[in-house]
């Protein structure tokens, strides 16, 4: 059973230490890995993303970072059909979003694959909350492979322990309610094997509210 304290403090030590030392922890994680060929190499992307100019709110880039390297972290300890697109598209699943990188530039780098799913997942921020929207965002993901899905899952699993620093009631509502409707239901297909501490975390989290760092 994943502890909901526990992560949610070490995200926001992330914040707080502003990402020193995720990168190194990831490096350390991948080379202990059965699930990754010896042969295969991340530095690539590695070098890619730290090259960027990432937009993010007030985050700063290394901070940012955190958070697609989180999620190749779990990608390694919950993924059993782990690709090397898998892994790419988990650090590179938000880049459309939060930096000036097209699907051009990443289909040259990392292949017309990762560039679609990429795409797939990317969220037009502007009409984030309308319902229209959204029931027709989750209806691409249902149509995407396995990879889209699993990232998804685990993107939404990420942010719900930090969800607490938004000191906007509805928003945190609205967030909870998208992924009960649409998220848990991808998990139990795609990852059943976070489903219920997925489910456990989001009841934590709407009970825990609003929290100040």
């Amino acid at each position: 059973m994943i502890d909901f304290s526990i992560e949610k403090e070490r995200r926001i030590l992330d914040l707080k230490l502003n990402g020193c030392g995720r990168l190194s922890l990831f490096r350390q994680k991948l080379k202990k890995s059965k699930k990754i060929k010896k042969s295969t190499t991340f530095e690539k992307t590695l070098e890619f993303i730290e090259s960027l100019n990432f937009t993010h709110g007030d985050l700063s880039k290394e901070a940012y970072l955190s958070h697609p390297l989180r999620l190749a972290t779990m990608l390694l300890d919950f993924s059993e059909n782990l690709s090397k697109d898998r892994l790419n598209l988990a650090l590179l699943h938000n880049v459309y979003e939060v930096t000036d990188t097209n699907k051009k530039s990443i289909s040259g780098k990392f292949g017309s694959n990762v560039a679609k799913n990429i795409e797939t997942l990317t969220v037009n921020r502007s009409k984030q909350w309308d319902r229209n929207y959204k029931k027709a965002y989750y209806e691409k993901i249902d149509l995407a492979s396995s990879d889209v899905k699993v990232v998804k899952v685990l993107d939404k699993f990420d942010n719900i322990f930090l969800l607490c620093l938004n000191p906007d009631q509805k928003i945190r509502i609205k967030y909870l309610e998208e992924i009960r409707e649409f998220v848990l239901p991808l998990a139990k297909n795609n990852l059943p094997i976070l489903y219920d501490d997925f489910l456990n975390c989001c009841n934590e989290a709407e009970d825990l509210g609003h929290q100040l760092i």
